[in-house]
Order: C-alpha cells, then structure tokens, then sequence
C-alpha cells in the first residue's frame, strides 16, 4: 500500500492509505447514496481510481430517481439522509422487484436489520468510518 497524497475520511487514523494502483476492473456502475459532500467525493473518487463509475446523490428521493434512470450494477447506500432513511429506498427497491445489490453505510448499528429475507438485495454492510480496504473488498465481492 502507498500513502495517499491527501486525507480522505475514511477509516485509518493520521493519514489515509490507498491500494496500489487497481487494474480497472470491469467499469461496474456504483450508485452511492451519501449526503456528506466530503465523503461522498471521496468515496466516488476512490471508486474511480478502481476502475468503477460512481454516481453520487444525496436524498433518498433523487437515489430513487438515480436507480429508475440508471439501473446501477451496485448501490452503497447510506443509512441517515436528510429526506428519510435508507430503509426508505430499499423498501422501494423491493416493491418495484428490483434486486440491485446494495452494500449499506452506516454509524449506527443496524446490521441486525439487514436478515436476508427481509432485505435481499442488502449484500454487505459497512461501518462508517468507512475503511478503504473493506470498501474495494466488499465491492468486488458484490459484483462477483
């Protein structure tokens, strides 16, 4: 690993590591639902920088609007948005019959929420602060 020429806020303390540089992977499309700016550019930046085409929203309503539109091949949602919860989409998702495979985010505790059966398109979650190498492993992992 090589240290990262800026701090990005993730999940090591003092300075942020990065993984060497990724061969592009296969250009995947990530929705990401994260209404804090900073982390937000961040994560899509790293995302990026892996080979994938992050698309940022902030609201619960414009996630929605973003997964009608663009049918992403992975959503790393967010749990707390200013218009509603997380919950909020997935539910929707789930009415709709759409199985998009989502990795939620989150400080709270709640991967107790996240059974299977209640939530099927839930494929990991992540505890905020988010760590760079769970993220590229849960991603990977997700899009198989």
């Amino acid at each position: 690993m090589r240290l990262a020429p800026h701090t990005m806020p993730f999940a090591r303390r003092g300075r942020t590591y990065m993984p060497e540089p990724a061969i592009p992977q296969t250009g995947a499309s990530i929705l990401l639902v994260e209404d804090d700016p900073a982390l937000a550019s961040s994560l899509a930046q790293f995302l990026s920088d892996l080979g994938y085409r992050p698309h940022i929203v902030g609201t619960v309503h414009d996630g929605w609007r973003a997964v009608q539109d663009t049918r992403p091949d992975l959503c790393l949602l967010d749990m707390n948005l200013p218009d509603g919860s997380g919950l909020d989409l997935l539910r929707r998702m789930s009415r709709q019959g759409l199985r998009i495979p989502t990795i939620v985010s989150t400080a709270l505790p709640l991967q107790n929420l996240f059974q299977s059966d209640l939530y099927p398109s839930v494929v990991g979650w992540l505890s905020k602060p988010v760590d760079p190498d769970e993220l590229a492993k849960s991603v990977a992992t997700a899009l198989g």
